[in-house]
């Protein structure tokens, strides 16, 4: 039996899951058309899919995850192409129309999913789908689909897909949800876009052939034995240098700084395939090059999953992801063994320990952190009592009401720091921690508090460092300026304490 993935789209749809709660994936509404204009570039009398592509893209938007929700109109041209064997473009099977699709729409409401790829490649793939399964497929020879961005701030984006390499994923393309980056005819994708490379790894739809279009002209370097030696030694120690990187940083819990090594890990991947697939080798090292470029592709996987993983705070894509960077490890020693290079040494680039603790297995609300001053003289503990949102406050110290910036909210998290006792020693007060040691993290981005001084009405005292004596117990108030679409279910609270430990908060009761 074949063993059910979770992918991404499935995490979303699930009905208590946190993404679906934070109201990051949303339905459009099913019962209103897009503003589509559909136009006919060249007549030829005949209307039939000029007529049903309207029909057919509002369908395809039934399935739209990504910035195709945040459209605010579609436009469709539909060419009539050469039909003579001779001089048509083969890939169009000599059928009759060609279409463009625009899909405008704005970046500015995109939240961290549908910045990804993945929600282009979804929404794309939605629209090839639908067309290409309908009754007038036998019509179309290329689909190309435009994201235009009316805020202009992320350029041009561009799919395509030919009649002749929709035929190579014959019936897989009814599983998956989304069709790769490279399986696409053609793609046109700024690299300074800002678009996360994140590719679901678990949704995708396969085809028979994974060299489909091509997006560059490809041009062939040949290399000695020697120079494909060096060559695999040097990317293979880049990549496991950029994986014990992700590792160290995801176990000193500098979350967003493995965030983005995880997206370079990705970026690194597919450039370094990109290259490989150019690269002729002598004979003899072809199976070598081969499982060389099975290894890459699951380095990339295993950066997709950790990207998503830790900015979404899901233990099973991260626990994926370390698997996925021991698969690649594995894969890429056959490869050095085959050449007979050094290995590398997996367990120094990974570890053998469990998942460092993200908010799956943290501290909840209530539960207390024990630690001691850095002298070992004096007992303390920590506790993240509860939570709350508020637009505007008032401080009794400025006498002043003050209130969040546009799209902005407050978020105030209530911190009890008690001095438990006095071990012996010269010292029997302690600090309690600053400000500066808190850091409240969501969806990839770190937070650092806005409190004022003084006392807060309706809130209490505001937090900032205090001497204790023994016994003594302080009870503050952290203030945080967050989105506004911000939600404590998918936030974390981390204090560095140095060596004393990093604990880590969610906002959840045990």
């Amino acid at each position: 039996m074949t063993e059910k993935k979770n992918s991404t789209l499935e995490k979303i749809e699930k009905p208590n899951n946190i993404l679906d709660k934070l109201g990051l994936i949303s339905e459009p509404d099913q019962n209103s058309a897009f503003d589509t204009s559909v136009k006919k570039v060249t007549a030829s009398g005949d209307f039939e899919l000029d007529e049903i592509s309207g029909v057919l893209l509002n369908e395809a938007s039934k399935n739209f995850r990504g910035p195709g929700l945040n459209s605010v109109s579609t436009n469709i041209e539909v060419y009539d192409l050469i039909q003579d064997i001779e001089i048509s473009d083969p890939d169009y099977m000599l059928r009759k129309n060609g279409l463009v699709i625009d899909i405008n729409y704005k970046s500015g409401g995109l939240n961290n999913l549908q910045k990804t790829l993945w929600g282009y490649e979804v929404d794309a793939t939605s629209i090839v789908k639908t067309f290409y399964l309908s009754k007038q497929k036998n019509l179309i020879g290329f689909i190309i689909i435009n994201f235009n961005d009316e805020n202009n701030k992320i350029p041009p984006v561009k799919f395509k897909l030919t009649a002749a390499d929709m035929q190579k994923f014959k019936d897989s393309v009814k599983d998956g949800i989304y069709i790769k980056k490279t399986e696409w005819s053609f793609v046109k994708l700024d690299e300074n876009s800002g678009i996360i490379p994140y590719e679901d790894p678990d949704s995708r739809i396969y085809a028979d052939n994974i060299l489909l279009g091509t997006n560059d002209v490809m041009e062939y370097t040949f290399l000695t034995s020697d120079e494909f030696k060096n060559y695999i030694k040097e990317k293979t120690y880049s990549l496991n240098d950029l994986a014990q990187d992700i590792n160290e940083q995801y176990h000193r819990k500098e979350w967003v700084g493995s965030v983005e090594k995880s997206t370079e890990l990705i970026s690194l991947s597919e450039q370094y395939r990109e290259e490989i697939r150019g690269i002729i080798v002598p004979i003899g090292l072809e199976n070598a090059k081969s499982d060389y470029e099975r290894a890459l592709d699951v380095y990339s996987d295993s950066g997709m999953y950790l990207w998503y993983g830790i900015t979404f705070n899901d233990l099973e894509k991260i626990s994926k992801g370390r698997k996925s960077l021991v698969d690649g490890l594995d894969k890429l020693n056959d490869v050095l063994q085959t050449l007979q290079l050094d290995s590398i040494d997996k367990y120094k680039v990974i570890p053998p320990s469990t998942n460092a603790l993200l908010v799956s297995d943290g501290m909840k609300l209530k539960d207390i952190y024990k630690y001691q001053d850095p002298y070992g003289f004096n007992d303390i503990s920590l506790q993240v009592d509860t939570f709350g949102y508020k637009n505007t406050y008032y401080s009794e110290e400025s006498k002043e009401y003050t209130t969040a910036s546009i799209g902005k909210k407050y978020f105030y998290v209530v911190v009890d720091v008690t001095h438990l006792g006095y071990r012996g020693g010269k010292y029997e007060q302690i600090n309690t921690p600053d400000n500066s040691d808190f850091t409240l993290y969501y969806m990839g981005e770190e937070f650092k508090d806005s409190t004022p001084e003084g006392y807060v009405l309706g809130l209490g005292h505001t937090y900032k460092m205090k001497v204790l004596d023994r016994k003594e117990h302080m009870e503050a108030v952290l203030i945080f300026e967050v989105p506004e679409d911000f939600s404590e279910k998918n936030a974390y609270l981390k204090v560095d304490l140095g060596s004393e430990g990093i604990p880590v908060w969610s906002f959840s009761y045990r």
